[in-house]
């Protein structure tokens, strides 16, 4: 029998997340089977860690870069280098009630 992922859930454990258009909803859920558009939200993997980071995807001139949601964050827009995977792309937000 062989299972295949649909969605993963993401709990969100930094406060990152307050200051952006998905206030205060520290649970999301990533679709890895959705394609990663420029505007979308993704979850990326770095590759010499074991962390992942949550940004916003955009795509110019055919090359793609990673923007911090937290206005306040330092080198708020990256390029994606060979070091990064992007896992997928969230299709909800929610809460834990």
């Amino acid at each position: 029998m062989s299972v295949e992922v649909r969605h993963l859930f993401i709990y969100v454990r930094t406060p990152l997340l307050i200051v952006t258009r998905l206030r205060l909803c520290p649970c999301i859920f990533v679709d890895p089977h959705v394609d990663a558009v420029s505007g979308k939200y993704v979850v990326v993997m770095i590759e010499d860690t074991a962390e992942a980071t949550f940004k916003q995807l955009i795509v110019e001139g055919g090359r793609q870069y990673l923007k911090a949601l937290n206005p306040e964050w330092p080198n708020r827009i990256i390029e994606v280098n060979q070091n990064a995977r992007i896992c997928g792309v969230v299709v909800f937000k929610g809460e834990m009630v």
